[in-house]
């Protein structure tokens, strides 16, 4: 691994460590010399000349605005010299590549949750003319809340054109759309991506695989390999809305991502079987059969047949009544009257067996007392299961509300708008009640602003607020953790009514606050 930028200082990041490297670029861990923040810093393979760097600028800008539950924020970026960085937020607990490693196929479920979050991060992104360009396992991070987080947006669009980048592209080919190879990559192309990462975990196994070239040539001119034929106890609606998403023609796919999200969720539900009622399985052969042997009453197979049955239906019963009770005891004989059939008539005694195994053993049905009884049973200890579950659960919340932090008092710190590079101190009043939260928030010069917050702690440490300001139009949504040493911090955004990050309705960046009071 490159450690060629540690312990430097790029743009207003320190760079601590090398921590991964990637397709376009080499990955550090950094703190942001202000605050504190953690970052990664993607210091990306390229040397610029004044017009790329200029370009650069503009595209990078616009991954900026990209601000979504399900995307790593990018803090900031710049050119050093001649070579371009990106400055993201930090996300500590791997990619799904790493939770799910090459070989080992995902549960269903799994995947449709996984697919749910990513398709919303890039319809959000379609949403505003951006494609992702390198949709693939290394690139879908986990936060600490379990959550998928996708990252590297257009990496390879912001610094070399598609042809420059094709023979550097390593793994990305194995998720690359036939219309991205050919130059014209589109917001299906992303689908096309995503869809083959779907088959990769469902199936355990890439369907393409060879040298760049072979590789490539397939994506273009092969269809993959069904998925039903890899994973055989997968059901053939979950297989059929992949294999769309794969078409080699993006027309032919889904309207957009979240169109196949929702279509690989809805064929993912078990479809129940609801059996046919009986009668419906009579024919009108079979009740008009019935109907002429229930009514001979002389004949004595009828009358065998009265002598067994368990509820002494007499023999002038209604064919209705009498048939269907009839025919569930045992194989009536053939008419003697048919002679194709008559080779296979049953022995004489064969009615009375069943009669004759009852006497001997003495067998008695249920009751209806005796079902009752067993209901009722059923009913107790189904009802003290429920009471056990429920007791848990309650123990359980009980615990996790035990661990919750006590955060209550005075807090003051900086607050750096990134947006407009600003810096101002910010203060918080915190009143506490188990997780939940509220008190009053003051932010100095130059920014200027106070107002009411409500919001929650957990278990885990982790913090998030909204304030209302009568200062301001739009509410501030605060979110991070507490620190081992007390402090609190993490980013924040102006949010619109809908309570997602709005550049349009204000500011952005991140602050940090030490505890000054109890």
């Amino acid at each position: 691994m490159i450690n060629r930028y540690a312990g430097q200082q790029i743009g207003n990041y320190r760079l601590l460590e090398p921590v991964g490297s990637g397709t376009f670029a080499d990955v550090y861990l950094g703190r942001h010399v202000h605050s504190g923040e953690l970052a990664a810093l993607k210091i990306l393979r390229a040397q610029l000349s004044p017009a790329e760097a200029e370009q650069f600028y503009h595209k990078a800008a616009m991954l900026t605005h990209l601000l979504h539950p399900y995307i790593v924020r990018v803090q900031g970026y710049g050119v050093l010299d001649t070579t371009p960085f990106l400055a993201l937020d930090y996300i500590p607990n791997g990619s799904l590549r790493q939770h799910h490693p090459r070989g080992i196929s995902v549960e269903l479920s799994d995947v449709v949750h996984y697919v749910t979050q990513i398709a919303a991060a890039l319809q959000y992104a379609h949403d505003h003319q951006i494609v992702h360009g390198d949709v693939k396992p290394e690139n879908m991070l986990v936060n600490r809340d379990n959550e998928v987080m996708l990252s590297d947006f257009s990496l390879a669009f912001v610094t070399h054109s598609m042809q420059t980048d094709m023979p550097k592209m390593g793994s990305t080919i194995a998720y690359t759309a036939p219309e991205r190879l050919s130059g014209h990559p589109c917001p299906a192309s992303d689908q096309y991506a995503l869809g083959l990462v779907v088959y990769e975990w469902l199936s355990g196994d890439h369907p393409f695989h060879g040298s760049f070239a072979e590789i490539a040539a397939r994506q273009t001119l092969i269809s993959p390999r069904s998925l039903s034929d890899s994973a055989p106890d997968l059901p053939t609606a979950v297989a059929d809305v992949i294999h769309r998403a794969l078409d080699k023609d993006p027309a032919r796919r889904f309207g957009s991502v979240r169109a196949f999200a929702d279509a690989l969720e809805q064929a993912s539900k078990p479809v129940w079987y609801d059996a046919p009622d009986i009668p419906t399985l009579l024919t009108p052969s079979i009740h008009a059969l019935l109907a002429s042997r229930s009514g001979d009453e002389s004949s004595p197979v009828t009358a065998s047949r009265t002598s067994t049955t368990w509820r002494n239906a007499p023999v002038h019963a209604s064919p209705a009544v009498v048939a269907p009770v009839q025919t569930t005891l045992y194989a009536e004989p053939p008419s003697p009257s048919t002679g194709e059939i008559r080779q296979f008539a049953l022995p004489s005694d064969i009615e009375q067996q069943p009669t004759r195994l009852l006497k001997e053993k003495k067998v008695r049905l249920p009751s209806r007392y005796s079902l009752l009884v067993a209901c009722l049973i059923l009913l107790i200890v189904g009802s003290i299961a429920l009471s056990v579950e429920r007791l848990i659960a309650v123990q359980q919340a009980d615990s996790a509300l035990a661990n919750v932090p006590a955060i209550a008092g005075a807090y003051s710190g900086p607050l750096h708008n990134t947006r407009a590079n600003i810096y101002a101190t910010m203060t918080l009043a915190i009143q506490q009640k188990q997780e939940a939260i509220n008190g009053d928030f003051t932010v100095g010069e130059p920014l200027l602003g106070n107002g009411r917050f409500t919001g929650t702690i957990d278990a885990t440490k982790h913090i998030r607020f909204l304030v209302r300001s009568a200062d301001t139009q739009a509410p501030i949504l605060f979110w991070g953790a507490l620190q081992p040493n007390g402090s609190l911090g993490g980013n924040y955004c102006s949010v619109n009514k809908n309570l997602q990050c709005d550049l349009q309705a204000g500011g952005r960046g991140v602050w940090s606050v030490n505890r000054t009071a109890s």
